[in-house]
């Protein structure tokens, strides 16, 4: 065993990649921490430290390092992780920074003091080393974790004043601009370079950035990463390209002729290599155009286009949804496993079987029709289409414990393509946050931001029975075999039925209980569709109450269950009210 145990970690994490206003910020956001996580790895094993977490130098690295040291190298240690993340940094802002220094009439001293000082300030490293002197490896990893968490509570750092205009993603750091140009007017110069795509900044000074915020469009080799359109669109593509593929393909050419040069390409997929946008009839209009992909293109230029988007929808039967989730899952009850761990030998073990996860979850992401942000180790960020989030946040999460025998529990936020995505990330963080607070855990939480500035939320175990039910009730909306105001009518009563009520009313929570089951079975039965025969509309009523009562049963309370029967809707109507 090596004399000490080394942790390693840098700040701030969660608020650098939620400063974003697009899903390449957000893939930005996470490359940079992993490379400079990688550096930092790299670094500590150049002297000698061994790494216990992670145990491989895979794709996306978490900002949390263990590793196991000689004990005459802790400060060395230290000063080496931390050099190399200051000098991973400026390589990376180095790039940004070429990119720019010919665009706009260069860059001056204004615009130098402002580069240095907000690169200069932003990270902080946080290290602590700790011996071994014959304690149980989770007694010194207990204790290494506290000196830790009291090191980055000691936050030393120097006041800065940002003046004038400010950036648009931090909203906090002033914006770029030389002496001769003012931050709007820059950026606007900035935009209109041939070097410079939509896809990495909005034109006529939309966006004003701040040294951060270039290194994140600028400091990375990132081309046309996917929209948010290209998430909440991406179960329409599915279905097209299964049934409707000639539809698909014609679309696709029509598209190809009018915007080839300047369509983005975000996957290598034949049959839709583009954008989830395009599948939107508001993109198809001379603003949108002029603003996403610098076309000029007029009205009767663009009816083609419109016209065959148009029928490729009819085609399908459903337009695509405005909706799309935003998933954020983390592994349950990490620090006490580890706690658990002997040796290092046995933390390398549990390392690998987390490495083991986050190998597959890409895979399951994708095939849910999502796409990855983030997958470092136990931690998982991802964009999905409404109709397949919930399904692969709980395969993830069955995945997880069959790799580890840990669980996990999920965030999820349902948002509108056109909300904020800062909103978004801090909706499914805290989607995330209630779903760890269900005792033991396993669970699963959705916030629902409807455009109406209504926001849904639910929580629930993630249990088979609780989430087929969910799945039988959006089937049934989505087939209209009851009627949406189902929802909304058993959200009205439940009330009533809460646990307060209950027991003044009705004395005794079990004679409340039956009272609620019956209350939906009328309900129900009122509310299925009359259109089917009258015994299969029976029929059906009795399998939806069946569920209905059961699904009661397992929640905690009445209005649980009307906030999942009104996510359900959603779902079902992929977010159109």
């Amino acid at each position: 065993m090596s004399d000490m145990l080394f942790l390693f970690t840098f700040s701030p994490v969660q608020s650098f990649i939620a400063e974003a206003r697009r899903g390449q910020d957000l893939f930005a956001g996470s490359q940079i921490l992993s490379e400079l996580a990688r550096a930092a790895l790299h670094d500590l094993q150049q002297i000698g430290a061994k790494s216990i977490y992670p145990v491989t130098n895979s794709a996306h690295m978490p900002n949390k390092l263990v590793l196991s040291l000689a004990a005459q190298k802790p400060e060395a240690a230290g000063q080496a992780a931390e050099q190399a993340i200051h000098r991973k940094w400026l390589s990376l802002a180095q790039q940004a920074y070429e990119f720019l220094k010919p665009l706009a009439g260069g860059v001056d001293s204004t615009f130098q003091q402002i580069w240095d000082r907000q690169l200069k300030q932003l990270w902080e490293c946080h290290w602590v080393a700790v011996p071994f002197d014959g304690r149980s490896y989770g007694d010194v990893y207990r204790e290494a974790n506290r000196l830790l968490d009291a090191v980055k509570r000691c936050r030393a750092f120097t006041q800065t004043r940002e003046d004038g205009m400010k950036d648009t993603l931090s909203g906090r750091r002033s914006a770029l601009h030389t002496a001769s140009l003012e931050p709007k007017a820059y950026w606007s110069a900035v935009s209109k370079s041939p070097n410079v795509t939509r896809a990495q900044l909005r034109p006529d000074g939309k966006e004003r950035l701040d040294a951060v915020g270039c290194v994140k469009r600028f400091g990375l080799d990132l081309v046309n990463i996917p929209s948010v359109n290209t998430a909440a669109s991406a179960d329409f593509l599915a279905q097209a390209r299964t049934q409707q593929k000639d539809e698909l393909d014609n679309y696709r050419k029509v598209v190809e002729q009018l915007l080839s040069g300047s369509v983005h390409r975000v996957r290598s997929d034949c049959d839709w290599p583009y954008d989830g946008d395009l599948f939107y009839a508001e993109t198809l209009t001379p603003e949108r155009m002029i603003d996403s992909y610098g076309v000029n293109l007029t009205e009767q230029q663009l009816k083609p286009v419109r016209d065959a988007l148009s029928q490729l929808v009819k085609a399908v039967h459903w337009k695509p949804s405005v909706y799309y989730a935003l998933l954020a899952l983390d592994g349950d009850n990490m620090g006490k496993r580890i706690d658990q761990c002997t040796a290092p030998e046995h933390h390398k073990f549990f390392s690998n079987q987390v490495s083991q996860f986050a190998q597959q979850a890409p895979k399951i992401i994708e095939r849910h029709q999502g796409y990855p942000v983030y997958v470092g180790g136990d931690d998982v960020l991802a964009f999905l289409p409404l109709s397949t989030a919930i399904a692969a946040a709980v395969e993830l999460a069955d995945e997880f414990h069959t790799k580890t025998g840990n669980t996990a529990s999920a965030g999820l936020a349902f948002a509108h393509v056109l909300q904020p995505l800062g909103l978004a990330l801090n909706e499914a963080r805290r989607a995330e946050a209630d779903a760890k607070r269900v005792t033991d855990k396993h669970a699963l939480a959705v916030r629902a931001l409807k455009r109406s500035g209504e926001v849904v939320h639910a929580v629930c175990k993630m249990e088979k029975g609780s989430l087929s039910s969910l799945n039988d009730l959006v089937d049934a909306f989505r087939c209209e075999v009851v009627s949406p105001k189902l929802a909304y009518d058993v959200r009205a009563c439940a009330p009533v039925f809460t646990d307060a009520v209950r027991a003044k009313a009705f004395g005794d929570i079990a004679v409340s209980k039956a009272a609620f089951r019956a209350e939906i079975k009328r309900l129900t039965s009122r509310h299925i569709q009359r259109h089917a025969q009258q015994s299969q509309s029976q029929s059906v009523a009795n399998v939806l109450i069946n569920t209905l009562q059961t699904w009661s049963n397992q929640l905690d309370n009445p209005t649980a269950l009307a906030n999942w029967m009104i996510l359900a809707r959603f779902i079902a109507q992929r977010g159109e009210e």
